[in-house]
């Protein structure tokens, strides 16, 4: 086994308190911190595993001229405000602040957008693949960081 402060390898670790961090070191490092002597406790495991929530990147995005393209088609159907809000059951406050560009409408109202006016207000957006780094499988505290011995 390896010591994670010196990265040496020996045969019996001891598991101790450096700072608030609970590390397995070797003779030599345990003097860095305070031996911990664990009493175990059975406790009852969940059945269920635990959620991992995942990111999801967005596939898609408002167009940038998404103000005049909406005004533009409302008009082209010869819609007031007033009617394409009660089409799409919004308030006429949200279309004029969505038209004067001064509010950014949510998905839920750019789909009703899209379906009303019979136009498209998102874009495919292209997501760059990220790489991903190797990190050596036996890298240890000692190779990050420098101990300073007391006095020094």
């Amino acid at each position: 086994m390896q010591c994670e402060i010196c990265g040496r390898e020996v045969s019996n670790l001891k598991k101790v308190r450096v700072g608030m961090a609970l590390m397995n070191v070797c003779e030599r490092c345990a003097h860095l911190g305070e031996e911990v002597h664990e009493t175990r406790v059975e406790t009852p495991r969940s059945t269920l595993p635990a959620r991992r929530d995942e990111v999801r990147m967005p596939s898609e995005d408002l167009i940038p001229n998404y103000s005049e393209v909406i005004r533009g088609a409302r008009e082209r159907l010869g819609l007031s405000q007033e009617e394409l809000a009660k089409r799409i059951k919004e308030k006429v406050s949200l279309i004029r602040k969505i038209e004067r560009g001064e509010l950014t409408p949510e998905e839920k109202v750019v789909r009703k957008l899209e379906r009303e006016l019979g136009i498209k207000l998102m874009e495919r957006i292209e997501v760059p693949r990220m790489e991903r780094k190797e990190i050596p499988q036996n890298l240890t505290l000692g190779d990050i960081v420098v101990v300073r011995r007391k006095g020094e």
